[in-house]
């Protein structure tokens, strides 16, 4: 029977797409332009803008300092060449990727439940936690734009079999209907099975933790197969392919496995990363206390209540809903459940970005599950507007919360001129950081250019292990001394040399100076606050 809660492909729809997308990107961006880099985009930074490809390869497999696989750190290296060096370079494939997601999403519910709820399924994951991704130099945007590949193209890759003389009529009779419309021409099958193996192998080369993709995916195709009584080779083999293309990972494995030794995050992984990984999917808004419990809870009532209607609207409409795109986003939905077994046994470690990738699930199950609510043209403009005014709302806050948080970082960057004097006139002239994060932040924002040639980063694997058991800063230090150019040397060779020294030390859980200092030194005194920390003049002892 027909499908009557699909809208027409209408031209004003594709209007409001593009307007959508346009407003993402404007949002992204002015978030973007007032978002500080930290270190982790800092590394991704330096390992970009290396001078060629090959170098950078060479960066990735012996010294990382962004553990990622190739594929962000490549495409980041190639908008630094036509954007040049900057914050907006490499955080521009992030941008894109999150648009891209969210264009393969509305292309995926249109084709279920008409462009209506195709335009609700858009809008969605800008309203989540995953926007903040949109203007992070880290491969979660991009990486959210492959999944959104993958999910598209394995919907067009099992479309045309469904276009049976049956199916057409179907679709040609609900066109006499008001809402109604032909079912659009499918994809070249071929091209959406080579797009599905593309994305399937870009995914873990992304990022570690994407391999997960092939849950879904697989999940999916055993159910259609299971339906069909039959294996559909093509696309099998386009999965195989996506799957060896995981070898693609393996050079880099060796240089990323030294960090794992003594990581920051070792803690053991605990059931409760589900829970929070949909709370920042979700929430990932400033509230506290009952409201932030109110709403999660109403969220969560929300998506079980979609995830019924969704099942109910599959079975009656398979035609225009098959069981195994229910199955498919049903699992993408549940990919924080699948990391966190993952961690358990094979990485040890998980954190919530980790899965953000089941926003694409969340989004298409609600945007299934209003559709029949949006038949009606004034029920669809006053659910539009009100999201669109609510995302509207929301980004105001997020980006003048990240006003504040900018405006304090500069603001403890500037260096008071009694200091800077004391500074430029102490024997040793360099100011010395003992973590590479703070460093980076200061080397890159510090607005006095000549204070800031004055910065130098010292580490320490022993001193950092005994005091915080971890190396994860002296490692990445150590790294950096192979291609950054920074003055970096060892606590061993700062302790050599002629003394006092100045230091800026740092309450934060990184800082081991705070600790090691006392017990090294025959002088530690106090010159002041500066770069966000308090500076002070160490003259160390003579044995250690």
């Amino acid at each position: 029977m027909p499908d009557r809660d699909r809208q027409p492909h209408s031209s004003p729809n594709t209007l409001l797409a593009a307007a959508f997308l346009l407003l993402t990107a404007a949002i992204a961006l002015i978030w973007s332009h007032n978002k500080l880099m930290w270190v982790d985009e800092l590394s991704v930074l330096q390992t970009a803008s290396s001078p060629t490809l090959a170098q950078l390869i060479h960066i990735q497999r012996f010294f990382p300092t962004a553990l990622d696989p190739l594929v962000y750190q490549a495409l980041a290296h190639v908008s630094t060449l036509i954007f040049g060096v900057s914050a907006f370079a490499i955080r521009l494939p992030s941008l894109l990727g999150f648009l891209a997601m969210q264009l393969c999403l509305y292309l995926f519910v249109r084709r279920i439940a008409g462009s209506r709820a195709a335009l609700v399924a858009l809008i969605l994951p800008a309203l989540s936690g995953t926007l903040y991704y949109a203007a992070e130099a880290r491969p979660y945007g991009a990486l959210l734009g492959i999944f959104g590949l993958v999910l598209i193209a394995y919907q067009s890759a099992t479309r045309p079999e469904m276009m049976s003389s049956s199916f057409r009529s179907a679709a040609e009779e609900s066109a006499s209907l008001p809402l109604a419309t032909k079912t659009s021409p499918p994809t070249s099958r071929t091209t959406a099975l080579i797009a599905l193996a593309l994305g399937l192998a870009l995914a873990p080369n992304t990022h570690y933790f994407a391999i997960l993709i092939f849950i879904p995916i697989a999940l999916a195709e055993l159910t259609r197969a299971v339906q069909r009584r039959k294996l559909d080779w093509p696309l099998i083999a386009a999965i195989a392919t996506g799957f060896i293309a995981l070898a693609g990972i393996l050079p880099f494995q060796p240089a990323v496995a030294r960090f794992r030794l003594h990581y920051y995050n070792d803690a053991p992984t605990r059931p409760s990363i589900i829970s929070s990984s949909y709370r920042y999917l979700l929430i990932n808004y400033p509230l506290d206390g009952w409201a932030r419990r109110l709403l999660l809870l109403l969220l969560s009532a929300t998506i079980l209540l979609a995830v019924c209607a969704c099942i109910r609207r599959s079975r009656r409409n398979p035609d225009t809903f098959p069981t195994q795109e229910l199955v498919l986003i049903l699992s993408l939905t549940l990919l924080p459940a699948f990391g966190y077994i993952l961690a358990v046994f094979v990485t040890h470690g998980m954190e919530v970005r980790y899965v953000l990738g089941a926003i694409i699930g969340i989004a298409a199950l609600l945007a299934i599950a209003i559709a029949p609510s949006l038949h009606q043209p004034r029920s669809a403009i006053i659910t539009l507007a009100t999201i669109t005014l609510a995302l509207l709302i929301i980004a105001t806050a997020r980006i003048r919360a990240e006003q504040r948080t900018s405006a304090a970082i500069r603001a403890s960057l500037v260096v008071p001129a009694t200091l800077k004097q004391q500074l430029l006139t102490s024997p040793d002239p360099n100011l010395y950081f003992n973590e590479n994060g703070t460093f980076l932040v200061a080397a890159w924002y510090e607005p006095d250019p000549e204070v800031r040639s004055h910065f130098a980063l010292f580490y320490s694997f022993d001193e950092e292990i005994r005091y915080r058991r971890r190396d994860t800063s002296s490692l990445g230090s150590e790294h950096m001394t192979h291609f950054t150019g920074f003055p970096i040397l060892t606590y061993d060779q700062l302790r050599a040399l002629p003394g006092p020294h100045t230091i800026v030390q740092f309450t934060d859980p990184w800082d081991w100076t705070t600790d090691a200092l006392p017990h090294d030194t025959t002088s530690l005194t106090p010159l002041g606050p500066a770069l966000g920390g308090n500076i002070v003049s160490a003259t160390f002892s003579s044995k250690k």
